[in-house]
């Protein structure tokens, strides 16, 4: 194969023109399912040029792609068979996909993404930009190659004060991974047109560093000679040519994934950093290492997310932290198209040099589309669904980092005026607090979101003039009517009080004015003004529903945020007079509904009230969420008999809306008992409390708490014929199931995490 690779390379020189075929090329699937097969795999990777390794021999059970040539063919079947492997031809013409690659429709445009690009031509589209955007695109030089070729990126800035929140983008270290270089255009093109507001804040929050084409050598040499080379052209020894770039990075040098053959594939180079191109672009990216906020490299193929490091197995320090964001963006990739990817461990090279020496806190590798079905050879068809799925998911990543609440870290968002902003820069450097800036102007997020709501409302009322009519629902002290505000993040009226200016509107009504979650103070946003009705717009809009009260049927008052549904009272923590009825008249309607739901008695609490539940014993659960029951998706398997039972429902939904236990009183001054603490496996062995008032507290023993033992009994009646068992908690978005969580996001965008139960209430 040596011999074959010389004699190509003298053809090519001599004839210029001439490009490599792989004409009947295959490649096989290889699955080691034992040790012995891992071990044997990896001495073949490491030791024979025969074989073209697409993907790298990692761990049992991980595919493993070879391209094997005709004439290779027999002896490669040999090996599988008697070392016992497992195999499958998953590309049986490697040619055939290289032939069909290219768009033949050719499109006027200059440069776009529904073809792959020369280097030149991408070069072109980058020196457009600094043109086009000349405020805030500026061309720049990464680094030379062997063969002398700048590697050219953009300098993308769009504040002078993100200098310190830095970016670093790259593609097409790997020659072959034409897909790489296209995605990484194409977000760059979104970070400078793209008009969604959260697209905006995340690209002008940061300044970005982005490189296309970070292996010019052989992207070049891919699109003129070998579509399938791999390596730099840098000669090593007198037969074979190129390092692996990725492999020649300094950081642990030769520790993982390499291989010291110079005909490899993997071939890390004599020494770390032998490659011009990778030394002088670390050089570069040294200059600003200390200012990196991220980096992430895109490659193909495999649709892997993955995280350093390459060459230990002990996590890096925020591995937790970048694991939880990784599933956040894979989610979010999957939302468009339903690409599905998963989350790996790097086999080393710049992202490990880069976490390992500047500590950058964000980075990560894509793996792109696809998993095998075309390898390095995606089809420009392929180009723009992958580029906006993945630039998706490149948003949501830095979107999490931005927003996300941390166990440790836990990051505090604080709203700071002009007139502040030294105050507040002061008390951050005496405490020694780790700040950055994450929204430079709140007013212009006000802007690009306020809606013109009294002119929607008027041609609402002209447009269903028959049904709709515009009223005025009363006046406000300034003297407008009931439409609108000026400061976006007000939340009060505007009636002056001394110093401060207005009251809480919604705690300025008359029904036990100031008994609960009030304050006497002027300038609390939670104060309820000196007597009931004092502030005019809610005395001019009590007196308008005074004169429809005795025919009103409901009242709903819509508010934000926290995602919940209030029920009165907020006086009092006893129960409205039809409370009860509100929760059981909905299972009950839920029974008549159809003939297959009928009502169950679980048990019976301490104050008397029952259990309530439904009972199936032919629908899916598919079926029962058309009934009404507020479950998620999760299989669509008929189960055998579905208990739902409104556990505790009657305690928790009630005006004292953070009341967690039960009510069966302990003593003159607790109350209660955690009712999911006093089941009887393994009780009281963790995470419970022996203190009466305590939200943890277990009782006594197991089940003395009625709703308990009453459910408890109830569930011991049918437990032998129970197939599944799914308790619903809040929050936090926690779920136990890998795909129950890949389908939540699908209808809502929700997101949750995988963690341990840490009670189970049934054994």
């Amino acid at each position: 194969m040596k011999t074959l690779i010389v004699l190509l390379t003298i053809i090519v020189q001599i004839f210029g023109h001439e490009k490599v075929r792989y004409d009947n090329y295959q490649v096989y699937r290889v699955t080691p399912r034992t040790q012995e097969n891992l071990k044997f795999l990896k001495y073949l990777e490491d030791t024979s040029s025969d074989f073209s390794f697409w993907t790298n021999v990692k761990a049992i059970n991980h595919n493993v792609d070879v391209m094997v040539s005709p004439d290779s063919t027999d002896n490669f079947q040999d090996i599988i068979n008697n070392n016992y492997l497992e195999s499958k031809i998953i590309i049986p013409n490697v040619q055939k996909l290289i032939d069909n690659e290219r768009n033949e429709t050719k499109t006027n445009e200059d440069f776009g993404w529904t073809d792959y690009y020369t280097l030149e031509k991408i070069n072109v589209w980058l020196s457009n930009l600094a043109e086009q955007y000349a405020d805030n695109v500026s061309l720049i030089k990464g680094g030379t190659s062997y063969e002398g070729r700048d590697i050219i990126g953009v300098h993308v800035s769009f504040a002078p004060g993100n200098e310190n929140k830095s970016v670093f983008v790259d593609g097409n270290i790997h020659a072959c991974e034409w897909i790489s270089s296209a995605v990484v255009t194409y977000i760059l093109n979104q970070l400078l047109t793209n008009t969604d507001p959260n697209v905006r804040q995340v690209a002008e929050s940061h300044d970005w560093y982005i490189f296309p084409v970070i292996n010019p050598d052989g992207f070049v040499y891919t699109h003129t000679t070998d579509r399938a080379w791999r390596k730099t052209r840098v000669p090593h020894g007198d037969t074979c040519v190129g390092a692996d770039p990725n492999r020649n990075w300094g950081y642990h040098y030769n520790e993982g994934g390499a291989n010291n053959d110079p005909c490899s594939n993997n071939y890390c180079g004599p020494e770390a950093f032998s490659e011009p191109s990778m030394k002088s672009l670390s050089e570069f990216i040294s200059a600003i290492g200390e200012s990196l906020e991220g980096y992430i490299s895109f490659h193909s193929y495999s649709q892997i997310l993955l995280l350093p490091y390459g060459y230990t197995p002990d996590h890096l320090d925020n591995y937790d932290e970048l694991y939880a964001v990784g599933l956040k963006a894979i989610d979010a990739l999957a939302q468009r198209y339903g690409t599905e990817y998963r989350i790996d461990i790097a086999s080393g090279g710049s992202p490990d040099w880069i976490k390992g020496t500047f500590g950058t806190r964000i980075t990560y590798i894509y793996e792109l589309r696809d998993t095998g079905e075309n390898g390095f050879l995606l089809p420009a068809e392929q180009i723009l669904p992958t580029a906006e799925e993945t630039f998706d998911s490149f948003i949501t990543i830095f979107q999490d980092f931005w927003t996300s609440v941390k166990t440790i870290n836990h990051n505090v968002d604080v709203m700071v005026p002009p007139y502040g902003i030294d105050k507040f820069e002061k008390i951050i450097r005496y405490y020694g607090l780790d700040t950055k800036m994450i929204i430079p102007n709140v007013q212009n997020l006000i802007d690009n979101e306020r809606r013109k709501i009294n002119v929607w409302l008027s041609n609402l009322a002209e447009k269903y003039s028959d049904n709709v009519t515009l009223v005025k629902g009363g006046t406000s002290y300034e003297g407008r009517d009931i439409v609108g505000v000026r400061d976006r993040l007000w939340r009060k009226t505007r009636v002056p009080y001394g110093d401060c200016v207005g009251v809480d509107a919604n705690r300025n009504w008359g029904y036990h004015f100031n008994e609960g979650g009030t304050s006497d103070d002027p300038c609390s946003s939670m104060y309820c003004g000196p007597e009931a009705f004092s502030e005019p717009s809610m005395k001019s809009l009590s007196e308008y529903i005074s004169t429809i009260g005795d025919n009103l049927e409901g009242y709903i008052s819509f508010h934000s945020y926290s995602q919940v549904l209030l029920i009165p009272y907020g006086y009092t923590t006893e129960h409205l007079d039809n409370f009860d009825e509100l929760i059981n008249a909905w299972l009950t309607n839920l029974t008549k509904a159809s003939d297959v739901l009928s009502l169950v008695k679980g048990g019976t609490s301490y104050e008397g009230r029952d259990i309530i539940g439904v009972r199936t014993d032919s629908l899916t659960l598919i079926q029962l969420i058309a009934y009404g029951a507020k479950l998620e998706y999760l299989t669509a398997t008929p189960v055998s008999e579905l208990i739902l039972i409104a556990t505790g429902v009657i305690i928790i939904m009630r005006a004292d809306c953070i009341w967690r236990k039960t009510e069966v009183p302990y003593d003159d001054t607790c109350v209660g008992a955690d009712p999911n603490r006093n089941w009887g496996y393994h009780y009281n062995e963790s995470g419970t409390s022996g203190d009466p008032c305590s939200n943890s507290y277990r009782k006594p023993e197991a089940f003395s708490d009625p709703p308990a033992k009453g459910l408890s009994e109830y569930i011991s009646i049918i437990g032998q014929n129970l197939q599944g068992y799914i308790a619903f908690h809040s929050y936090f978005q926690y779920e136990v199931g890998s795909k129950a969580i890949d389908v939540l996001p699908q209808r809502y965008g929700t997101k949750y995490k995988i963690l341990q139960v840490e009670i189970v209430q049934i054994g």
